[in-house]
């Protein structure tokens, strides 16, 4: 029997350690945007569909030079993609649960992701998700991240999923987020009438979790993202914490059903939702008045 390539890899409880399972998803992605079949990919590692298919999945962990023939193939020529790439390798080689992905083009890949996702649920406290960001929201997100490696515009930009995605996606939102003006009155009411647009067409669930639930707040956005074979949580704080498995994994769950326990329901966060949307329409509205109107009107 031939050797095989790659460094198999699986944690205790057979599932794909979280920087495999990454690397794979993002490969996945990259070969089916260039539309090519997985047998291409087979073809430019001159190995078995099967073998590529290990790689996709997370349960291989390609060689360097794999790696780079992929990526290439696929057009990302920056070297630093693929040195990233074998970072996240090395860490699933041990066997980690978890594993850190703050290099250049970190973004790319949490995108990368969230697109191979058959459904997602996100919590946040913070911001408004990247995926459901407008460009100016997105903006003033990417100004506050002062890590090594801030995403581009164009990262983000290509971050923001379609209405009717075909995803099953629920969103829980902090009722403290519709309470901060990130940019401004009018910045918010365009973004928080995007998210209203999402929510009443059907293109996700949107849930508000109020100030009073009894939840210890994550730091930036935990999101868990169901893909073909097992589950990636996502915890994005100056690049994306990746978590797999029945000890790390399990406690991101477990706060994530907790915040659905404690959301409203989907009339009433709507509704909570129009009410922020209003109180922002208005502050924007008193803005633009000029003071000696403001005052004629106040008599």
């Amino acid at each position: 029997m031939p050797h095989r390539r790659g460094r198999g890899v699986s944690t205790p409880e057979d599932l794909a350690p979280a920087g495999a399972l990454v690397t794979g998803t993002y490969l996945r992605t990259l070969r089916q945007e260039q539309g090519l079949p997985l047998s291409r990919t087979a073809d430019i590692l001159s190995e078995p569909c099967a073998t590529a298919r290990e790689i996709e999945t997370g349960n291989l962990c390609p060689d360097e030079v794999m790696v780079d023939a992929l990526l290439k193939a696929y057009g990302v020529t920056a070297p630093h993609h693929a040195q990233v790439l074998m970072r996240l390798l090395d860490d699933a080689a041990r066997g980690q649960e978890v594993t850190y992905d703050g290099g250049p083009g970190w973004l790319s890949r949490l995108s990368a992701c969230e697109r191979a996702a058959h459904a997602l649920v996100t919590y946040s406290a913070w911001f408004i998700p990247g995926f459901l960001q407008i460009p100016a929201y997105a903006a003033v997100w990417r100004s506050v991240q002062h890590g090594g490696h801030p995403p581009s515009r164009a990262e983000a930009a290509a971050r923001r999923l379609p209405a009717h995605c075909g995803k099953t996606m629920t969103v829980l939102l902090d009722e403290s987020v519709l309470m901060r003006a990130i940019g401004g009155p009018v910045l918010m009411r365009n973004q928080l009438t995007h998210v209203l647009e999402a929510a009443t067409d059907g293109s996700i669930r949107m849930l508000i979790v109020p100030l009073a639930a009894p939840l210890v707040l994550p730091l930036g956005t935990l999101s868990e993202l169901f893909l073909t074979r097992q589950r990636l949580y996502v915890q994005e704080v100056q690049g994306a914490i990746y978590s797999t498995g029945h000890n790390h994994g399990a406690a991101r769950h477990r706060f994530l059903e907790a915040a659905l326990n404690n959301a409203l329901s989907p009339k009433a966060s709507l509704a909570r939702l129009r009410e922020a949307r209003d109180a922002f329409a208005a502050a924007a509205a008193a803005v633009r008045i000029p003071v000696a109107a403001r005052k004629e009107v106040a008599r």
